[in-house]
């Protein structure tokens, strides 16, 4: 049971904060000049992407142990792949799975979003990430799902080609090396 005289403090109280609530608002304006006059503006509250990404990030030491763990991988699965190269299924299966190894073990050291940037940032790179990428599906599919022989070898040695090139573009000339090399071996 209220009584009267609670109801009386209640509405007191409403109306004190309506009186506050335009003073509160220019106390906040007030702070909010002298913050930007001094360069001391406060920083919104993280978003909850910004939380998963704090949350999500390696130290350097770990970031190292993570590349250095993938390039291990990968370049495991290309050893075994040279067992099987008179069976050319079971080759491209396991150049295939170390070659993915060895291109994520990459996004530990710059981080996926810098590689990914990176990545068309050349177009000569762009193109030959995509044939990269297109050659690993095919190689796949070939090998795993088709099992044709006819087919997977030719999406390999592309694979070899694009892999190469891809990584050329990261030094320089490389890619101008390779061509004229590529340009006096073969008849092109």
């Amino acid at each position: 049971e209220i009584t009267s005289g609670e109801t009386t403090r209640g509405g007191e109280r409403a109306a004190l904060f309506v009186m506050l609530d335009p003073i509160s608002e220019a106390l906040n304006q007030v702070k909010g000049s002298v913050n930007t006059f001094l360069g001391t503006q406060e920083e919104p509250p993280p978003t909850m992407w910004g939380q998963l990404t704090d949350g999500c990030q390696l130290s350097w030491t770990m970031r190292i142990a993570c590349f250095v763990l993938f390039l291990v991988f990968g370049i495991f699965f290309l050893f075994l792949a040279t067992f099987f190269l008179l069976l050319p299924t079971s080759f491209a299966k396991f150049y295939t799975f170390g070659s993915i190894f060895i291109f994520i073990s990459s996004f530990f050291l710059v981080g996926p979003g810098n590689q990914v940037k990176s990545l068309f940032a050349n177009k000569g790179r762009a193109i030959a990430f995509i044939v990269y990428v297109i050659t690993i599906f095919l190689t796949l599919y070939s090998a795993l799902y088709l099992g044709w022989i006819t087919l997977t070898l030719p999406a390999v040695l592309v694979q070899i080609c694009a892999a190469l090139w891809y990584g050329a573009s990261y030094v320089p000339f490389a890619q101008n090396c390779l061509y004229s090399t590529a340009k006096a071996v073969l008849p092109i």
